[in-house]
Formats: structure tokens, sequence, C-alpha cells
């Protein structure tokens, strides 16, 4: 519910999960999900390049105004789990998100009294996959983990109406951690 708006949104979500124990003693579980999501709160930082400055960014947050409504994005998510022995665990992941409104800064406008916003409309999506390998002991950890994730967005008056990457994707990630404890008390 927005109090500005006087508007009640619904976020509606479903989720289904499957678990099942193999014949060897390990087990198994798969998961889709899919759902509407909403912003309400955007956060941006503003950025400063001086080497003088005692802060190298500043978080700004903002709440929806009362012209606009809210971002919205559907998501949709499968994952498979699969434990063959105490130990091991074996999980993979893909996902995909369908951005039809978003709102981002307008670099060119700026709020004023007639009704202007710091704010564009745009759209988006982002996809990816995921696949990790865990194996536990008593004192040691590892996991190893791959990403793969893009993300576009559509700025109408930015890059001739093109989807482009945003700055923050990365399309590859390799992740590995070991998680040693040397005493049981540590």
């Amino acid at each position: 519910y927005l109090p500005g708006k006087q508007t009640l949104y619904g976020e509606p979500r479903l989720s289904v999960r499957y678990d099942r124990k193999t014949a060897n003693g390990g087990t198994w579980a798969a998961r889709w999900a899919a759902g509407l999501y909403r912003q309400y709160v955007h956060s941006f930082d503003a950025t400063t390049y001086n080497i003088t400055s005692l802060l190298p960014r500043v978080r700004y947050w903002f709440p929806i105004g009362k012209g606009q409504r809210p971002p919205e994005a559907y998501h949709t998510t499968a994952s498979v789990l699969y434990r063959p022995s105490t130990p091991w665990k074996l999980s993979t992941e893909v996902y995909y998100k369908h951005q039809p409104h978003l709102l981002v800064l307008d670099y060119g406008g700026a709020p004023s009294s007639t009704g202007g916003s710091l704010f564009q409309t745009a759209d988006g999506y982002a996809y990816g996959a995921a696949a990790t390998a865990t194996r536990t002991g008593e004192n040691l950890r590892v996991k190893a983990q791959y990403d793969y994730a893009i993300a576009r967005r559509r700025i109408p008056d930015r890059f001739g109406g093109t989807f482009e990457p945003v700055p923050w994707n990365g399309p590859h990630r390799l992740q590995l951690s070991v998680d040693l404890t040397p005493l049981p008390h540590w």
C-alpha cells in the first residue's frame, strides 16, 4: 500500500518443491518458483573521484513519487539440489527476470514545482545460471561455484532505445571458498 497514491499493490507468487530419496541413500530436491515483485524505495550512489574526498560515495534513498507507479519485475527460477551422501552437496539454478517497468535517474530532467521528476521509465531483463559443489567435513568445508549472468535495460532516449548491458553486470564469476576450523572450540 502506498499512502501517497492511495493504492494497494499485489505481489502474487507461487513456489513448488519436490523432494525424493534415491536408492543409494542420497536425496534430491527440485524447485520452481515465479512471482511479481515491486520496488517501493530506490537507492542511488553518488560517487566522487576526488583524491581528497572523505567519502568515496554517498547513497541516496528515494521513495516512489505521487505520480509514479512502482517498478515491477516478473521472476521465474528453477533449481535442483542433489546430495549423494552427507558430505557432498551439488546444486544448479537457472532464472529469468522480465522488468517491463523500471525507474532510472533522469540526468537531463530536474524536479521542479511544475511537476518535473528525478526519474524516467525504462525496461529490462536478466537471466542466468549457477552451479555449485560443496564438500563438508568435520573441520573443513570447500565450496566451488560458477555463475553466469546477463542483465540488460533499455532507456528510451539513450543509446537509440536499444537494450544495453547494465554497468554492474559481470557475466562470468567463479568462486572458491575454503573454511577451516583448526580446533573444535575456534
